[in-house]
C-alpha cells in the first residue's frame, strides 16, 4: 500500500504484487531457442546468487570475535595519538569531532550492535565494559543505560556516572541483582550525583568487597553512616573523596578510621587501614579527635584535603603528627625549639614520621603559621603544599621552620597571604651550585624541585627578592604573582631563563600588577601567549588560535591579527592586563567577520522561500537583511545600501570607560583598528 499526491484528501490505493525479476544473461537472448521448455533457456536465464560464507560468526570463536571488536577501541586510540603526534590535529578539527580516542571507540561499538541479535549480544558482552565510564555521553537515554549495564553488570570494575545522577538507580539495582552474591566493583565514581537515596547506595557499599576508590563529592547521600559501612565492607579502601558531602560529620571521619582498623582479636595484630588518598573538605566538627584518629588508624595516607573545616586549628594539626614514645609507628625526637614549641621548655617532643605528599588547608580561618611549625621535621616526604585564602594569619616564622625540612616541595600555594616577606622566598632559594661541594644528589635542597608557586596578594614581597628566587629554582615552571609589586624586570627574567631552559608549559600571571606597563607585554608578544589553549570539543566555546588556517573562514571584512598560537607548549603563558587585550582583540574580530558575512548571506531566492513559507508573509528577518544589503552589481556597497547600513547602528549602547557608564553614540559602525578595539567593555576574567 502506497499513498499518491493528489489535490483531494490523501488516497489509498492498492499496487500490484511485486514480482521476483530474472537475472538473463545478454549474450544469451540472441541465442535462445523457440521452445520454451528447453533446459538451455532454463539454465541460461536463471542464475541464483551466490551466498557468500560467514566466516566470522562460523569459524571464529566467541573470544576471538570479542577480541576483533575490542580492537576498534585501541585502533580509534591508536588513530588520536598519530593525529597529535603529526600535527593533524587542530583546534578547527577538535571542534569538528566530538567523538575521539577510546570513547569513539566504544560508540562505534554500540553501532554494531543495530546489525543483527548475534552482534548485539557481542557488542553488549561485559568483557568489553569492564570499565563503564558513561560521563562523555551524557544524552544517553534510561533505556539505553538499562541495556547496557544489565547485560555487562557481572564483569564491569570501574564504573563512573559523574554528573549523571538518573543512572544511578539503574546502575544500583543492576549490580545490587538478587541472584549476584556481590559485585566486582574497584572503583565508583558519582560526582555529581548530589540528589541520590541513601538506601541504594549502602546496599551497593555493602555488596562491594573489593572496592578500592570511591568518589562521592558533594552527594547529600552520604553520611556517617556511610562511612562505617565503607569501613567494615570494603577493607581494600585506598581512595576515599567526600568533599562538600552536607550530612557528613566529623564523628563519621573517626568511624572511618577505626573500624577500618579494627580490634587486636587473639594474638593477631590489628589490621591496618590502607587508605592513602583522603578527602574531606569542608568537612563539620572537625577537631583535635578527628585528626588524632587519622594519625593513629591510616599510617600509609599521602593525600590529605581538608580545605574549608572552618574549626579546624592548630591544635588538630599537632594531634595529626603527635606520638609517644612507645608508639608502634617511626617517629622522631624533637627539641621544644624543633617541635615549635618554647624553647625554655627542657622537654622532648615525638612527631610521627608521616608519609603525606599533599597537604591541603586552605580556606581554614584557625590555622595560622603555628601550625607550620608543628609539621616541621613531621612531612619529609611533602610534594604539594596548599595555604591558600588565610589572610594575615600566616607569617614568616612557621612557614620558613616547615620549608627548612621540606626538601622535596613541588608546588606551594600561598594565595593571600599578605604578611609575608622575602624570606619564605629566600628559604626556598637553593644555594648557587658550588664545583668544590659533594653534596649527594640524593639529598636535594629546598626549592631544587619547585615548580609552582602561588604568591598573590603578597604585597611585602620586594622586586630583588622575586628575581633571586626565579635565578635560584631550576625547575620552577608556574609563577602567580597578582597584585604584587613585581616590575616588568620580573617578567622579562622569567621569560628569558625559562625559554634559556627550554621549559615546556611556563607560566607567568602578573595580573593587577601596577608596575606592569604595556610596553614589555608589547616586547614579549612574540615569545608568550595570553592564554593556555587546548584542543578538545569542550573548549570551542573559548575561541581558542593555535595559528591553522582554518579557524578563521575566508570572508569579507578585516583580517585577524598575526596568530598567537595559543596551543604552542614552548611559549610561556603570560597574564596580565594587557595581554589579555589581546584575546579581546581577535574575539571582536572574529564576531565582526561573521557579522559582515551574515549580512550578505542571504539572496533573492532565499527571501522568495520565506514568503513560501511564510505563507504569502514575508519573513521580517530575512527583509531586514535585505534591505541592509544594498550592494551594487560590482560588489560594492551602493549609496542607498551604505544609508540603510548606517541605520543599524543609530542606537547603540557602549559601555563607558573608567566606570563612568555608558554612551550613545550615532552614526555608522565606529572602525576596528588595534587601538580601539574591545575599548567599549570591561576587562573579562580570564
Amino acid at each position: 500500500m502506497r499513498a499518491l499526491s493528489s489535490p483531494l484528501p490523501y488516497l489509498i490505493t492498492s499496487s500490484p504484487p511485486l514480482m521476483p525479476a530474472l537475472t538473463v544473461e545478454p549474450a544469451a537472448l540472441d541465442v535462445l531457442p523457440l521452445l520454451g521448455d528447453s533446459d538451455d533457456v532454463k539454465n541460461a536465464v536463471v542464475t541464483e546468487p551466490e551466498i557468500l560464507p560467514n566466516r566470522f560468526e562460523e569459524m571464529l570463536p566467541r573470544e576471538l570475535q570479542l577480541q576483533c571488536i575490542k580492537a576498534l577501541i585501541l585502533i580509534c586510540d591508536e588513530d588520536h595519538v598519530r593525529d597529535i603526534r603529526d600535527g593533524r590535529w587542530t583546534v578547527f578539527r577538535a571542534c569538528q569531532e566530538r567523538w575521539v580516542g577510546s570513547v569513539k571507540g566504544y560508540r562505534e561499538i554500540i553501532k554494531l550492535s543495530r546489525v543483527s541479535h548475534a552482534w548485539r549480544s557481542l557488542a553488549f558482552d561485559g568483557q568489553l565494559w569492564s570499565a563503564l565510564d558513561l560521563a562523555p555521553y551524557s544524552h544517553i537515554t534510561k533505556a539505553g543505560a538499562y541495556s547496557l549495564i544489565s547485560a555487562a553488570s557481572p564483569f564491569i570494575k570501574h564504573a563512573s556516572i559523574l554528573g549523571l545522577p538518573r543512572l544511578f538507580p539503574i546502575l544500583a539495582r543492576s549490580l545490587t541483582a538478587p541472584y549476584a552474591p556481590g559485585t566486582q566493583l574497584r572503583s565508583l565514581n558519582l560526582r555529581g550525583c548530589r540528589h541520590i537515596k541513601t538506601g541504594p547506595l549502602h546496599l551497593l557499599i555493602s555488596t562491594s568487597p573489593m572496592l578500592e576508590s570511591v568518589n562521592f563529592c558533594a552527594s547529600a547521600a552520604v553520611t556517617n553512616f556511610t562511612t562505617t559501612l565503607l569501613a567494615a565492607h570494603c577493607p581494600e579502601l585506598k581512595v576515599v573523596n567526600v568533599n562538600r558531602c552536607p550530612y557528613l560529620s566529623g564523628s563519621g571521619i573517626i568511624a572511618l578510621g577505626s573500624t577500618a582498623a579494627g580490634p587486636l582479636v587473639g594474638c593477631k595484630p590489628p589490621r591496618r587501614s590502607k587508605i592513602r588518598e583522603l578527602r574531606i573538605a569542608g568537612l563539620r566538627y572537625a577537631n583535635v579527635d578527628v585528626l588524632r584518629s587519622v594519625g593513629e588508624h591510616m599510617p600509609d595516607l599521602e593525600v590529605l584535603d581538608m580545605s574549608g573545616s572552618r574549626l579546624l586549628g592548630d591544635s588538630a594539626i599537632e594531634a595529626l603528627v603527635t606520638c609517644t614514645k612507645d608508639s608502634d609507628c617511626s617517629k622522631v625526637a624533637l627539641t621544644s625549639r624543633e617541635a615549635g614549641h618554647d624553647p625554655a621548655e627542657m622537654a622532648i617532643h615525638y612527631r610521627r614520621l608521616t608519609k603525606l605528599r599533599h597537604l591541603n588547608l586552605s580556606s581554614c580561618p584557625e590555622i595560622t603559621d603555628r601550625a607550620c611549625s608543628h609539621l616541621a621535621h613531621a612531612v619529609p616526604n611533602l610534594e604539594f603544599l596548599e595555604l591558600a585564602d588565610l589572610g594575615g594569619a600566616m607569617k614568616d616564622d612557621g612557614l620558613v621552620h616547615l620549608l627548612e625540612t621540606a626538601p622535596h616541595i613541588r608546588k606551594l600555594d600561598l594565595d593571600d597571604a599578605m604578611d609575608i616577606t622575602d624570606s619564605v622566598l629566600d628559604a626556598l632559594t637553593p644555594p648557587p651550585p658550588d664545583g668544590h661541594s659533594s653534596r649527594s644528589s640524593l639529598q636535594p635542597t629546598p626549592g631544587e624541585k619547585l615548580e609552582h608557586i602561588i604568591l598573590s596578594y603578597a604585597t611585602n614581597l620586594t622586586n630583588e627578592g622575586v628575581l633571586r628566587f626565579i635565578r635560584g629554582c631550576p625547575k620552577l615552571r608556574i609563577l602567580e604573582v597578582d597584585n604584587t609589586r613585581v616590575s616588568d624586570s620580573v617578567l622579562r627574567e622569567f621569560v628569558r631563563i625559562v625559554r634559556k631552559r627550554k621549559t615546556a608549559g611556563a607560566e607567568m600571571v602578573a595580573v593587577d600588577c601596577r608596575s606592569v606597563g604595556k610596553a614589555v607585554v608589547s616586547e614579549l608578544a612574540q615569545q608568550t601567549r595570553p592564554r593556555r589553549g587546548w584542543k578538545a570539543w569542550e573548549a570551542q566555546a573559548m575561541n581558542y588560535d593555535d595559528g591553522s588556517p582554518h579557524n578563521e573562514a575566508p570572508g569579507p571584512g578585516p583580517s585577524l591579527t598575526p596568530a598567537q598560537d595559543e596551543c604552542d607548549e614552548t611559549k610561556v603563558v603570560l597574564k596580565s592586563f594587557w595581554s589579555w587585550q589581546a584575546v579581546d582583540t581577535a574575539a571582536a574580530l572574529r564576531e565582526r567577520r561573521k557579522r559582515i558575512a551574515g549580512n550578505r548571506r542571504y539572496t533573492e531566492g532565499d527571501l522568495q522561500l520565506a514568503h513560501i513559507a511564510g505563507r504569502g508573509r514575508p519573513n521580517p528577518d530575512l527583509v531586514r537583511q535585505e534591505r541592509l544589503e544594498g550592494d551594487g552589481a560590482d560588489g560594492s556597497p551602493t549609496q542607498t545600501g551604505e544609508s540603510r547600513r548606517r541605520s543599524r547602528w543609530v542606537i547603540r549602547w557602549s559601555g563607558g570607560r573608567g566606570g563612568t557608564g555608558g554612551s550613545m553614540y550615532v552614526g555608522t559602525e565606529p572602525a576596528v583598528t588595534a587601538d580601539n578595539i574591545g575599548d567599549e567593555r570591561s576587562c573579562v576574567i580570564m
